[in-house]
């Protein structure tokens, strides 16, 4: 137990784990449209689902070529988002500190620093996860706005 608090104390050890926790994030963010794409072929469900979403993706870039300041719109929403992953990050950040401050200090640990230690572990989860899904957000808005682009070259 006391090797496993003291890697906790290691700030090398807390990037690390934020830095692969990250490069998985984007990875699965770029293979979720494979996989859906082979799940699609196994499943009815799936596929079904990928068909409403695809018709959804098909209205929107539609209804974003009509109308310019839709676009732009669209485009500070993304920016918006952008913002909030950077927040939610930093927060993600401040949690993890507020952790390693409880646990630093001398020994014995009172069940209030445990508990307000795995309190501030459990916020850090809950804030990586949002930051999680905000990223994948924002890819998705970024390749429909590629999209968009690609159509308006083509016109």
């Amino acid at each position: 137990m006391e090797r496993i608090i003291d890697d906790l104390k290691q700030p090398s050890w807390w990037f690390t784990v934020i830095l692969i926790g990250l490069g998985i994030n984007i990875l699965a963010a770029y293979l979720k449209p494979v996989i859906d794409k082979v799940l699609a072929k196994i499943s009815v469900h799936h596929k079904r689902k990928n068909l409403e979403k695809q018709q959804k993706r098909k209205e929107l870039i539609s209804l974003l070529l009509q109308d310019r300041f839709k676009i732009l719109e669209y485009r500070l929403t993304l920016v918006y988002f952008s913002i909030l992953l950077v927040f939610y990050f930093l927060l993600a950040l401040a949690f993890l500190s507020l952790m390693l401050y409880v646990i630093d200090e001398p020994q014995p640990y009172s069940l209030f620093e445990i508990t307000l230690s795995v309190l501030f572990f459990l916020a850090f989860i809950y804030e990586f996860r949002v930051t999680h899904l905000t990223l994948i957000h924002i890819f998705e808005q970024q390749s429909i706005l590629d999209e968009v682009s690609k159509e308006e070259k083509l016109k």
